[in-house]
């Protein structure tokens, strides 16, 4: 059944989600911890829970931890899918693939709650899961 057409996302929100998506790859891979707000909400959960790390709550704690974290080579963010959810709200989906160090891949998915905010579309809960844990999302 083809969803109502208010509960979809205009071009400009995917278009603007996606961006924040795009934006957060070259903010951890060049380790930009100043524009984490560009990407997170203040008050933001990174939950990495499937690769066995507790949830972070607020971009101070999210800083912290990745502060700590080796980087990755490159990081990739591929094949978004994006759907409403309620006013001001997106459930979004994106597989993940990260070019360590040692040559090695690893794949996962990300799923996201994003809110839009004042100062536009922000990560409020970003789900790490690995490849084996990823649900897949229907466009």
């Amino acid at each position: 059944m083809e969803p109502d057409r208010a509960e979809q996302l205009s071009v400009e929100d995917e278009l603007a989600i996606e961006r924040v998506i795009a934006l957060y790859t070259h903010v951890v891979d060049g380790r930009l911890w100043d524009r984490l707000s560009e990407v997170f909400t203040a008050d933001a959960v990174f939950d990495a829970s499937s690769h066995g790390a507790t949830p972070a709550v607020g971009v101070a704690k999210i800083r912290g931890r990745w502060e700590r974290t080796p980087p990755q080579r490159h990081h990739f963010s591929v094949d978004t899918v994006a759907r409403a959810d309620g006013p001001g709200g997106a459930i979004v989906h994106t597989k993940s693939l990260s070019l360590l160090f040692d040559g090695s891949v690893s794949a996962g998915v990300y799923r996201d709650r994003f809110v839009r905010t004042d100062a536009g579309w922000r990560i409020a809960v970003r789900e790490a899961l690995t490849g084996d844990a990823a649900p897949t999302m229907e466009p």
